[in-house]
């Protein structure tokens, strides 16, 4: 390896192991907006949805350009002094159109108009097929949020706690901030700017192995470039080892294999393998032996090789000719390889015994292999062909994708979403996603690895926490100290594992009565955090109340909660305790 290719693999390994700080956020476009109070609002509604740039700074934090009232939506005024909702007037509404049925997981708000700000509102979603009047036709989820009266710089961004897909949303407010003298206003009810932060859900490192260089990129959606960092080696392979911290690659036309530390400090990467004859072409990681499988396409054999040493054991399988890549399907535990000079896909056990063989039309030029996270079944792509099918050995295979130009690598990601690297393109596309995000600049790439920024042996638990307790073999699910607390939940609130039970949080209510409570939340994740309060530890009362949420990095967001005691029937004085529980979102 070069001087100018091992200083560029130190800057791989340093930016794989970081933490990288969330850029500006992006927001869908709102089409129109309508209130049913539109025939006496005294500012217009379509004040809301002016958007990034103009309703609001497009950069962080976001926020609000003026509080002039070009950027505010107030309705008509009751009979002053008196209070807008306790005059029996109807609910100030408004529906928000976003043109098509688009994701969401969050609203933001920019919310100031003194007293007569809104207070508390409640949200129903619509989908293109309800119409703009079907709200809770097909979508039942309607959230309550309780909005901040903190002036009118400041965005306030509310998580759902799941993702919904819609193109209407109606937002029905039903308090202000009347402050209840009958003098200081609540005569009124105004609004600020309206936005849907467009979730961000791709948080792995993708790492694309290309003739002469290797590429890797940030996920983040509307980032499509990939950024050289290896040049003058002839990468194949890519893989990660959970257990050893390292990414291995392989080097056919050295015959050697490379591995990166992401702990060192400095990373380090040393040569792992070298064999003069070998052309070393797929790799895989049997963590639960410690072995690193490696096809030699030179010798047509599956060899193996001890993660801690690097020696080398028996070869566990021959017969093979031009083999490409390989895939160790740990939940069937069988291993499968692409065969480009047979055309085949050949499945074997763990012992390099035969299972099954695949010959068949779409396994001509067959190159990169994936297991479905959900179904459990083997996708397969056909470099030759253009395609991508699907297989479960003893059946017949499924065309999944046509139209591609040379698809080779295949890999899914934590959020369940496949990746293809097109080689034919020089790009890598997620093929099954109705707009399929593409990430260039890979030329004639071939393997490709995904790596967890912040979480690299994918326990949905952060690096950083587990390093500093010395916990690395903890998981989402488990409970290392036997608390009653969830280990994903102890990452959540950073509390600790070794310290002995505890299984609840104690809070002191302040001077207003309202306690305030943060913890971590795993970033637009496939679970809901539900937050409960007890005043003696025996009956629990869940609170219904969303936080609000501050983006913090790409794998973390900080939730905060403020909860006014009396109005959850809580006495505002005296100790209060919280405890966290953690579910997975239905599918």
């Amino acid at each position: 390896m070069n001087d100018s290719a091992r200083q560029l693999l130190y800057q791989l390994s340093l930016t794989i192991g970081l933490c990288l700080v969330a850029d500006a956020a992006e927001f869908y476009q709102i089409e129109d907006i309508e209130s049913n109070t539109s025939a006496t609002d005294f500012y217009p509604a379509n004040r809301l949805i002016q958007g990034p740039g103009q309703g609001f700074d497009e950069n962080e934090p976001h926020d609000s350009l003026s509080a002039d009232g070009q950027f505010l939506w107030v309705t008509q005024a009751c009979a002053y002094p008196c209070d807008y909702f306790a005059e029996g007037l109807t609910a100030p509404s408004f529906r928000l159109d976003l043109g098509q049925d688009q994701l969401l997981d969050e609203i933001s708000i920019w919310n100031f108009y003194n007293d007569n700000s809104a207070k508390r509102f409640h949200l129903r979603f619509a989908t293109e097929e309800d119409g703009g009047n079907g709200f809770g036709n097909t979508i039942a989820y309607s959230p309550s949020f309780t909005a901040a009266n903190i002036g009118w710089q400041k965005r306030q961004s509310f998580a759902f706690g799941r993702a919904i897909r819609a193109r209407y949303v109606l937002l029905t407010i039903s308090d202000n901030y009347f402050r209840g003298d009958g003098i200081n206003g609540g005569d009124r009810v105004g609004f600020g700017e309206v936005a849907f932060e467009i979730p961000d859900q791709d948080r792995d490192r993708l790492v694309v192995t290309a003739p002469g260089e290797l590429s890797a990129v940030t996920g983040n959606l509307g980032n499509d470039q990939l950024h050289n960092l290896l040049t003058g080696e002839n990468y194949w392979s890519a893989v990660l080892s959970e257990s050893e911290r390292k990414v291995y690659f392989s080097v056919p036309t050295d015959g050697k294999i490379y591995a990166v530390s992401l702990d060192s400090d400095p990373p380090v990467a040393n040569v792992f393998v070298a064999s003069d004859e070998a052309v070393f072409h797929g790799l895989a990681i049997n963590e639960a032996e410690g072995i690193l499988l490696a096809l030699d396409s030179g010798a047509d054999t599956l060899r193996q090789f001890r993660l801690q040493d690097g020696a080398e054991l028996n070869k566990l399988a021959s017969g093979f000719l031009r083999p490409n890549e390989i895939l160790l399907d740990e939940g069937a535990n069988r291993l499968v390889i692409s065969d480009s000079g047979l055309d085949q896909l050949i499945v074997l056990d763990l012992e390099g015994e035969q299972l099954d063989v695949l010959d068949h039309l779409s396994t001509e030029g067959v190159w990169g292999l994936a297991v479905d996270p959900e179904t459990g079944e083997l996708l397969y792509s056909s470099h030759d062909l253009g395609e991508i099918w699907r297989w479960q050995p003893g059946g017949t295979p499924v065309r999944e994708h046509a139209g591609l130009d040379g698809p080779r690598g295949l890999g899914f990601d934590r959020w369940g979403r496949l990746y293809c690297v097109e080689s034919g393109r020089d790009r890598v596309v997620t093929p099954a996603e109705e707009n399929p995000t593409s990430y260039q600049s890979a030329p004639a790439g071939r393997d490709i690895a995904l790596i967890g920024v912040c979480d690299t042996n994918a326990n949905l638990l952060p690096d950083d926490w587990e390093n500093k307790l010395g916990a690395p073999d903890l998981t989402f699910y488990g409970d290392a100290d036997q608390d009653g607390i969830l280990d994903g939940a102890e990452a959540a609130m950073g509390g600790s594992v070794t310290g002995g039970p505890n299984g609840y949080f104690a809070l002191q209510p302040g001077s207003t009565g309202e306690i305030t409570l943060a913890h971590w939340a795993l970033a637009k994740s496939d679970f809901e955090y539900q937050l409960f309060l007890s005043e003696d530890l025996e009956e629990w009362l869940p609170i219904e109340v969303l936080p609000s949420v501050q983006t913090v990095n790409d794998f973390y967001e900080l939730w905060t909660y403020t909860i006014n005691l009396e109005e959850v029937k809580l006495s505002p004085s005296g100790q209060v305790f919280a405890q966290l529980d953690i579910l997975p979102v239905a599918r």
